[in-house]
């Protein structure tokens, strides 16, 4: 237990710790065993930092307008529990209000991992604690699993809450470091709705905006005994009210909850108040961390060693090896890029360069037989006399290789090796490109013009597909863009398709689009039944199924590499295709263009959104599609797809 405010015993002596406002930690080594001078020491440490961590905040959230937004959150979600909660008390399935209580605890559970860890949290560091709060293995899956969907949730809808955020907090813009501790507030006010609403066995609801509202601003009391960062304050929140006047300021300084009432009648001070204190250094954790943790770690911290540990356990939880790759190229790519090959020696700063490197790379690095002799640095080099629009990654392969290092860095944490505080969120890339314009949709008359090629129509023989002629081939080339036509399916989730993957269910014959061992997913909602349009069956795909009998059902595709995609054999063909009937209009549009074709198809024909998410297998805009939307009836999807007009 700590002697007095941040102070904390490590070992035979005292450190520093606090939260850092946005995100992260900063922990000093008081270099002392006895209490008294740690008591001094962290005292002065604590009025020092309380000036630091007043300017990082300049551009937050105020204590008043944190309230606002947590308010905000809590009712409106509250709102929508009880609505559901009615619907609920009139279905007569039996034990169906008990079902949904426990889909409440599970969904909690993963709001309040996500608002204590960040988006990049696992929910295998906290299997313990899960199961000593009564959720069963079935229930742990599903925390699992709804961590996912909220991840996905939060990328569509991030505009939206930011525009909410504006109106409800009457700011002009929203400051990254805002938005940061808004989305945490946003995510722990929804946590403590839903663990509040999934604990009751009533649907007496009077006091409940008053109870869930304490929850979410001393998370504290709704985590101890789940077993969340025992020990240490909640994220962003001190565990109990410093007596340090200079923590009396309004900006959020690691709490979101309003100033207490000191029983003055004197308004509070806005600004912090300047001490006399000794000037102290106040490095981050990094500078003194191996004084506060054992010097002998049992797990190897090289970063390879690390990421084959973490690719190890993510491949017995169903990962692609595609996906494994990808961390390799990371850890040796950061230690390239940065010098650094031991996790327990990365600081914030290495971070920050290996960020830094990402955004200077062209963006098809080592594609080359000749860059794959160069290294980094003379990559670099020559990268400075190319087009300033082939230099740096993409914003998508960015974050996803910023992601990968978050989850090294868990990995390492969670074995127990004495990992420096690395805030990532601030390093990751906002894609200034809506995700609707990066690809364009075909029209009507371009996807009929596509399907009138000699393809679909009849070529002169295998070798001459472009040349028309009175002989019509049923391969992958052929199936697989009519098939994204009526389905809207990505290309690879076509591709991966197997005979047993194309079956019958009450009598109508659909595509169960799962994981397989051909691919795997782009994320759990992709996981859907799409009713087959009855123009692929008059075209004989069900022949197709026939003769395939078992194993892929496109069994002419193959793998350019062993971790290419199996759509990719098809993918120089298709291009020809597009120039052979669009010519310019084909411009910016590719294979994915079919998926925005069928999205906007399935708008103007009038299919209801839900229906429209189910089809294709879309991230809900709102958890009311995600916990609570069950899976629209085969008979609905299969009004939906006839509705799609007919390509040839």
């Amino acid at each position: 237990m700590g002697v007095c405010n941040y102070v904390i015993r490590r070992g035979a002596t005292y450190a520093w710790r606090r939260r850092v406002p946005g995100g992260g930690t900063v922990q000093v080594s008081l270099r002392s065993a006895c209490p008294w001078t740690a008591r001094r020491v962290g005292g002065i440490v604590t009025a020092e930092s309380n000036g630091v961590f007043d300017r990082m905040a300049t551009d937050g959230l105020t204590a008043a307008q944190a309230k606002l937004w947590l308010d905000h959150v809590v009712q409106r979600e509250l709102a929508k529990i009880a609505k559901l909660d009615a619907v609920f008390a009139n279905d007569e399935t039996p034990g169906r209000a008990r079902v949904e209580r426990r889909n409440n605890l599970v969904h909690g559970h993963a709001l309040q991992i996500l608002a204590q860890d960040g988006l990049g949290a696992v929910v295998e560091d906290h299997e313990v604690a899960l199961a000593d709060a009564g959720l069963n293995e079935h229930e742990r899956a599903g925390v699992a699993r709804d961590m996912d969907q909220i991840r996905d949730q939060l990328e569509v809808t991030e505009r939206g809450l930011q525009r909410d955020l504006r109106t409800v907090a009457g700011l002009e813009d929203v400051e990254p470091l805002a938005w940061m501790q808004a989305r945490q507030l946003y995510l722990r006010g929804r946590a403590a709705a839903y663990l509040a609403q999934g604990q009751v066995a009533t649907q007496t609801r009077e006091n409940d905006a008053e109870r869930v509202l304490t929850l979410a601003k001393m998370p504290s009391a709704a985590e101890g005994s789940l077993g969340y960062a025992r020990g240490d304050p909640a994220p962003g929140l001190p565990s109990e009210p410093s007596p340090d006047p200079s923590t009396d300021t309004q900006r959020l300084q690691g709490s979101f909850s309003e100033p207490k009432n000191t029983g003055s009648s004197a308004p509070r001070k806005t600004e912090p108040v300047n001490h006399p204190v000794p000037a102290i250094s106040l490095a981050p954790a990094s500078a003194s961390a191996p004084d506060s943790f054992d010097s002998d770690p049992d797990f190897d911290a090289a970063l390879p060693a690390v990421a084959e540990r973490l690719i190890r356990r993510k491949l017995r939880a169903g990962m692609q090896e595609k996906e494994a790759v990808q961390i390799r190229k990371l850890a040796a790519l950061f230690t390239e890029a940065t010098g650094v090959s031991d996790v327990t020696r990365l600081r914030q700063a290495d971070c920050a360069r290996f960020r830094e490197v990402l955004a200077e790379l062209p963006a098809d690095y080592r594609k080359s037989p000749r860059e794959q002799a160069m290294t980094i640095p003379e990559i670099l080099a020559a990268a400075q006399d190319q087009p300033e629009r082939r230099i740096g990654l993409s914003p998508a392969t960015v974050n996803r290789t910023l992601g990968h290092l978050g989850q090294l860095l868990a990995q390492a944490r969670a074995e127990g090796l004495p990992v420096a505080p690395i805030d990532l969120t601030m390093l990751r890339e906002r894609d200034r490109v809506r995700a609707r314009d990066k690809r364009l949709s075909f029209s009507p008359a371009e996807v009929r013009r596509i399907f009138a090629a000699p393809v679909w129509q009849g070529c002169q023989s295998s070798r001459r597909r472009r040349s028309p002629g009175k002989v019509i081939i049923r391969d992958a080339l052929y199936w697989l863009p009519l098939i994204a036509a009526y389905t809207g399916a990505r290309r690879e989730e076509i591709a991966g398709l197997q005979v047993k993957d194309l079956r019958q269910e009450d009598g109508i014959w659909l595509f169960d689009i799962r994981e397989n061992d051909n691919r795997g997913l782009k994320n759990a909602t992709s996981r859907r039944t799409v009713p087959v349009h009855p123009h692929l069956i008059e075209l004989g795909l069900l022949d197709q199924r026939e003769r395939v009998e078992s194993g892929n059902l496109f069994p002419d595709l193959r793998r350019k590499a062993r971790l290419a995609n199996l759509g990719d054999s098809i993918d120089h063909k298709w291009r020809n295709v597009l120039d052979d009937q669009l010519g310019d209009a084909r411009q910016g549009k590719s294979f994915h263009s079919l998926r925005h074709y069928v999205t906007d198809q399935l708008r103007r024909a009038g299919v209801e959104k839900w229906v429209r998410l189910d089809l294709l297998g879309h991230a809900g805009e709102d958890i009311e599609d995600e916990v609570y939307g069950e899976a629209a009836p085969l008979t609905i999807k299969l009004a939906a797809i006839e509705r799609l007009p007919r390509v040839m």
